[in-house]
């Protein structure tokens, strides 16, 4: 019998961990880079378009469909400026201004999507 000697991470794997977290950040990066910015939103409330806002405007306004949420569009972003939901995880996301990205308020059924033309 002979002893192992034990270490928490072996060299292997801390290779491992740098290849995957590299590999991440580069992912970001480009990501990022070939996103293009957004012309439009589009918000869906349970499933159904409610609405187009143009990005390039300024305006500050709430929907009928999802009571308690203040929407805001402002320097070619749009974010859920407030909302009665429990988690305001709509919230916290911010602007959002790159072509795919999206707002979801889960309580409300709201959805905003950035679209190009």
């Amino acid at each position: 019998m002979h002893t192992q000697n034990r270490k928490l991470l072996r060299k292997q794997d801390l290779i491992a961990i740098l290849a995957i977290l590299i590999t991440g950040i580069v992912t970001f990066i480009v990501i990022r880079l070939v996103s293009k910015d957004g012309a439009s939103a589009v918000i869906s409330v349970d499933g159904n378009v409610i609405s187009e806002h143009s990005l390039s405007s300024s305006s500050e306004f709430t929907i009928k469909e999802a009571k308690g949420a203040v929407i805001e569009i402002n320097d070619g972003g749009i974010r859920v400026k407030s909302s009665d939901c429990p988690d305001k995880i709509c919230v916290k996301t911010g602007y959002i201004s790159k072509e795919g990205e999206r707002i979801v308020c889960l309580p409300k059924k709201l959805i905003i999507e950035v679209k190009t033309n």
